[in-house]
């Protein structure tokens, strides 16, 4: 069952609710940060950043800051020097695209 929320003042994009079993939902909250530049924020503190339609970076609570090895365009490079501006380049962990794929897949463990 997919349900979309009304828009709240003091957000900018959706916010989207997942009722994966009873008592449980998944939210996630979709930003637009830029032309082709998208933040989906979900309720485990985890934060992917995607340059056109492809996850490249991001934060969670486990890892930190982060952002993919793979080298996809010059465009999507500055996207994430972008999202990355006011981070210091040390605190950024780089990994690769598989573990951010698996973030972007939330399962039954995020609760509200």
């Amino acid at each position: 069952m997919l349900r979309v929320a009304h828009i709240m003042p003091h957000w900018v994009g959706f916010a989207l609710y997942l009722r994966s079993q009873p008592k449980r939902i998944i939210q996630m909250i979709l930003r637009q940060l830029g032309s082709n530049q998208t933040e989906l924020s979900l309720n485990n503190g985890t934060s992917l950043f995607f340059s056109y339609e492809t996850p490249v970076a991001g934060y969670s609570p486990d890892l930190g800051h982060f952002k993919t090895s793979t080298y996809y365009s010059r465009t999507t490079s500055k996207h994430i020097n972008s999202y990355f501006k006011h981070i210091d380049s040390d605190q950024i962990r780089i990994v690769s695209d598989d573990v951010i794929c698996e973030m972007s897949h939330p399962d039954d463990r995020i609760t509200l």
